[in-house]
């Protein structure tokens, strides 16, 4: 029984660290090429991504805090594709070799569409593990 009632405990936190994630919506990652975000280019590197309190703009800014820029949230969209409960996405538009962020989806929520490409292009998907 104790055993039990200490696996209850620890998945109790777990999906409150969890909860507490999704409601901050921030998230470190390694981005392994050069891209564009809201026009201004970064290169390859850690990277810290955070969505505002108010639920309007996503923050993109280098680990060591010199470079940032604040992204529109151009819409929501629906959860199903990207939405899972380890890991956040990332995705860019590739359009030869160059990246622009695109979109954002973080575990258990519906995504965000930041950057919208016309014309031809690929998507390049980051899996970024929640912690």
């Amino acid at each position: 029984m104790r055993n039990r009632n200490l696996l209850l405990t620890s998945l109790l936190t777990l999906l409150a660290a969890l909860s507490v994630h999704a409601q901050t919506g921030s998230l470190r990652t390694s981005i392994p090429f050069a891209f564009t975000a809201a026009g201004k280019q970064f290169p390859a590197g850690q990277y810290d991504i955070a969505r505002d309190p108010g639920g309007q703009t996503i923050k993109v800014a280098s680990a060591d805090g010199k470079n940032s820029v604040m992204v529109m949230i151009l819409t929501r969209t629906a959860g199903a594709i990207h939405n899972t409960p380890a890991d956040a996405h990332v995705v860019f538009d590739k359009v030869g070799e160059t990246f622009t962020l695109s979109a954002l989806w973080y575990p258990g929520t519906d995504g965000y569409m930041l950057h919208t490409m016309k014309g031809q292009h690929e998507h390049k998907v980051l899996d970024v593990p929640v912690k």
